[in-house]
């Protein structure tokens, strides 16, 4: 018998005995309670207790401040999402060492305060959502060095009002998806056929 996936809700708890996780690919956890989660069973050994993780989701972790240090030895992860984990202060700044991470789904986490510097080491990386992270005021000053970057979709982050001079370097960007107010910098950058801004954000600046 072969497990490929599983979701887990509640206080994040799994066997680890259970000799089927090592076959797993994709967890999903939802509403997990990670401050009450036994750090010798659950998120502190993701990667011993599934070694070929290729895709992890966390949803909706109210208590979620910091992600789990041992996210960041999950070297096989590909695709990663933490959605509306709305008291996430920060991502890790071991994050270069997730060498194949293709997809980075940082969404609606209003209390993200920033990006790490590493970030910009992932040489693997497609595509970026940062949709809805009110609190990040910048991107990483060598944010070009995304040289595989081709999707960025940074909605409804206000703060950031300028790109930092590396992106010129980004040479595989196919799309943009962006507020107004931060739309013609971006067009400079890669050409207004190439950078949208959702008819609802048009229609709300519009009604301003």
């Amino acid at each position: 018998m072969r497990l490929e996936r599983i979701s887990v809700s509640g206080l994040f708890e799994i066997d680890i005995e259970d000799p089927l996780l090592r076959s797993l690919h994709k967890l999903s956890l939802f509403l997990c309670e990670f401050s009450q989660s036994s750090s010798d069973s659950a998120a502190e050994n993701i990667p011993d207790i599934i070694p070929d993780l290729e895709e992890l989701e966390i949803h909706y972790a109210a208590d979620l401040v910091h992600l789990p240090p041992a996210v960041c030895e999950a070297r096989n992860l590909q695709k990663l999402s933490v959605t509306k984990c709305l008291d996430l202060k920060s991502l890790l700044q071991r994050m270069n060492q997730l060498s194949n991470l293709e997809f980075l789904n940082i969404y609606a986490c209003s209390g993200l305060e920033g990006l790490p510097e590493s970030i910009c080491e992932l040489k693997h990386l497609r595509v970026l959502d940062l949709c809805d992270c009110w609190m990040i005021e910048r991107l990483p000053e060598n944010f070009g060095s995304l040289s595989c970057l081709a999707r960025i979709d940074m909605r409804r982050c206000p703060k950031i009002g300028e790109l930092p001079e590396s992106v010129t370097q980004i040479r595989a960007l196919e799309s943009v998806v962006c507020d107004e107010d931060i739309k013609h910098h971006w067009d400079r950058v890669i050409g207004r056929e190439k950078v949208y801004v959702p008819e609802e954000e048009t229609n709300l600046n519009f009604l301003q």
